[in-house]
């Protein structure tokens, strides 16, 4: 399909065609007919956009920044919102994976492509999710009801003729968690002339860097000299300006720097700044987290505990809620049971600041007698263990463990003796 197209030629459904043609088969069509305005760029590759530092660190700071905090269950409970204990899987979604990876990568997925899924690989008695398998998307696709398979990708909306596969086989829609972004296509589509402009910044760079290019011009003025004759002269003049600093040249030869190219006259480190500036915009992050110049008029902080405050709440605040309101749908966890992310784990204060406020929480006593924080919950916080209390053996060599697998073996019931 072409990246050049008419608006007479569009029909009914075209958009939704565009949708599912992943960006590696958008091929251009040549150049547009007279009068007919280019289209949007190119969507790159996440590949492509990862190789761009402000992109990649940018990426790596939503996706893991998140990905480690702890996930916490909360529900109300006579008009009063308490904590339970989490589902199982809170602790490790997908067996095979950390939960860092899981929501790293699901958080990916998300700022790429506005698009994630887990499916359900194990249920709980009650019928609640037990353990989930994150699927990425090359793995996902479509199909028709009426068996006409669709090459890649996702129709805007869900519809009664289509149908989602996993590796090419349908799957029930009960058994997909679906994660959805903010809004807009993910920054592939939205920013793609950004992240183009990034590449091609970071190419004329590239070249540059491995050109030589003079400092200086000398100017022939008179008849002329033959190539033997220029190449003997800059020798010359080369070994004259290593041990003079003063120069001479004849009424025939002028000396000229101006014209001659170099990055500060390109601006390439002006336009590189700049770039990375509107990257850090399209990922909705202080310039200061992606490494670009902050300019005049920005926000100071006076310590860490204020700078990630901000981050939480201008930046990461809409990747958290996406995946807690997802997470805390009817389908994954039982009516009435919120998960939240911790955010408390990354903008936590001082060992002082933290004990003071647990000082005063714990000295909060309500009409019933009961403190607004407890001792269990202050060491919980603080993921600290009772004194005295005898902790579980554990294996003391990993031949211990037995047989390794890269799924939870159910264990064999013990024969009598």
């Amino acid at each position: 399909m072409g990246i050049f197209r008419r608006s007479s030629e569009l029909a009914a459904g075209d958009e939704l065609l565009d949708a599912l043609v992943p960006p590696a088969a958008r091929t251009g069509a040549g150049p547009p007919a007279p009068g007919e305005m280019l289209s949007a760029a190119l969507p790159p590759t996440r590949d492509e956009a990862m190789q761009v530092p402000t992109i990649a660190r940018g990426r790596n700071l939503i996706c893991g920044t998140i990905g480690a905090l702890p996930l916490r269950a909360y529900r109300t409970m006579s008009g009063m919102v308490s904590e339970v204990d989490p589902p199982a899987w809170a602790a490790n979604p997908d067996p095979d994976y950390t939960r860092l990876w899981t929501f790293a990568n699901t958080l990916d997925d998300l700022l790429f492509h506005a698009r994630a899924y887990w499916r359900v690989r194990s249920r709980l008695a009650g019928g609640f999710p037990g353990s989930f398998e994150y699927l990425s998307l090359d793995r996902v696709g479509w199909s028709s009801r009426s068996s006409t398979p669709l090459p890649w990708g996702v129709p805007s909306e869900r519809g009664p003729g289509y149908v989602l596969t996993v590796d090419g086989r349908p799957v029930p829609d009960q058994d997909v968690v679906r994660f959805d972004g903010i809004g807009g296509r993910g920054i592939l589509t939205d920013g793609a002339r950004e992240i183009r402009t990034a590449l091609a910044l970071s190419d004329a760079a590239r070249r540059f860097a491995g050109m030589e290019i003079p400092v200086g011009v000398l100017r022939d003025t008179g008849a002329g000299l033959d190539p033997d004759e220029v190449t003997d002269l800059l020798a010359k003049w080369e070994s004259a300006r290593r041990s003079h600093t003063t120069a001479y040249t004849g009424p025939d030869l002028a000396y000229e720097t101006e014209g001659s190219m170099d990055p500060a006259a390109l601006q390439l480190v002006e336009g590189r700044q700049q770039s990375s500036v509107e990257l850090a915009r399209l990922l909705g992050l202080s310039p200061a987290y992606v490494g670009a110049p902050l300019g005049a008029g920005n926000m100071t902080y006076a310590n860490l505990d204020a700078a990630r405050r901000e981050l939480v709440d201008t930046s990461l605040g809409w990747w958290i809620s996406s995946l807690e309101q997802r997470l805390s749908m009817d389908d994954v966890t039982p009516r009435g049971t919120m998960l939240r992310l911790d955010v408390d784990a990354l903008t936590r204060g001082t060992t002082t600041e933290r004990w003071n406020a647990y000082s005063t929480a714990f000295a909060i006593v309500d009409e019933t007698g009961a403190r607004a924080m407890t001792v269990a919950e202050i060491r919980d916080r603080e993921a600290s263990t009772p004194p005295g209390t005898r902790l579980p053996d554990v294996p003391a060599s990993p031949a211990e463990l037995g047989p390794t697998s890269s799924r939870p073996a159910t264990a064999a019931p013990s024969s009598a003796a």
